[in-house]
């Protein structure tokens, strides 16, 4: 059989090698503490995540409302939780509360 002034279609393969890899996107990471600590300031008064974890590990005087907002506006499991995520004590917690207590603020008790 031979094709008269038909030229057959000729198929290239694809290089699959970069189509089907997903893209990583650096997206931050958002656990329901952190946006219990940020949720009604503006971006520029937001707290990263290395922020929460060193905040949470001693006492900082410049981060006295998120303290505030941890004890007093964020439900106990949600503190709990992020506690035993990031493997924080509830010892460093309590000595917070204490000092909190100590420069005369009310702290809800959390256990």
């Amino acid at each position: 059989m031979a094709f008269k002034g038909k030229c057959m279609l000729q198929y290239r393969r694809r290089n699959p090698t970069n189509s089907s890899i997903p893209q990583q996107i650096n997206e931050p990471v958002i656990t329901p503490l952190l946006t219990y600590c940020n949720w009604s300031y503006s971006s520029d008064y937001h707290i990263d995540l290395e922020t929460l974890k060193n905040i949470l590990h001693s006492f900082n005087n410049e981060y006295i409302p998120f303290y505030l907002r941890i004890f007093n506006e964020t439900p106990s499991q949600v503190v709990e939780t992020f506690l035993k995520q990031y493997h924080i004590s509830k010892n460093s917690l309590q000595s917070i509360a204490n000092s909190l207590e100590a420069d005369g603020f009310k702290v809800k008790a959390l256990f």
